[in-house]
């Protein structure tokens, strides 16, 4: 299932630290543990947005017959759409995301860096690397001392280099590989 975003960059935080994350205009803010939205605007403000009604799928959406002057949000699809003016407007368009999990292995690290097999990643293709919201506590904190950085990519393969201490546990990651929709 593909995830449609902007080319903008979609954050993920708790809600108690909004406030730590600088204003990107064009930004998207998801708060994992409220399922907030926030969006910064080009006047560097962020903006809560409320009254998001969330949809199962597409066709559900298609088939509001009074919609009402709001946000929708397409669980299937992950567009956020919105109502205005008589004419269904969506948030959303132009790029295809998918996410893929994996992990980068303990075992794996070789002069500080590993190759991770990302299947479907092309040579040039753009994307975002993240820690996974599951991430244990050990996890984490390896993570952070690592200092962890996407240093090289090929067809099916992106590098990834640790610039401070190698973790000795297993690191979950997720790959979110954009490309244009078609």
């Amino acid at each position: 299932m593909g995830y449609y975003f902007r080319t903008y960059e979609t954050v993920l935080s708790k809600a108690q630290n909004t406030t730590t994350v600088p204003i990107v205009p064009g930004r998207y803010l998801i708060c994992t543990d409220t399922g907030d939205v926030f969006y910064d605007t080009k006047d560097k403000v962020r903006k809560h947005l409320t009254d998001i009604i969330d949809v199962a799928t597409e066709s559900a959406r298609q088939a509001i017959l009074a919609p009402m002057e709001r946000f929708y949000f397409v669980k299937e699809t992950a567009h956020l759409w919105r109502y205005t003016g008589g004419a269904w407007v969506d948030l959303t368009p132009g790029y295809e995301t998918e996410a893929v999990f994996t992990t980068l292995s303990a075992a794996a690290w070789s002069n500080k860096t590993q190759a991770l097999t990302i299947k479907g990643l092309a040579a040039s293709q753009n994307g975002v690397i993240s820690l996974t919201q599951n991430i244990s506590a050990a996890a984490l904190k390896a993570a952070k001392k690592a200092s962890l950085r996407a240093t090289g990519q090929a067809a099916n393969l992106l590098t990834m280099t640790a610039d401070g201490t190698v973790p000795t546990v297993d690191i979950p990651v997720v790959v979110i590989l954009m490309s244009t929709a078609s």
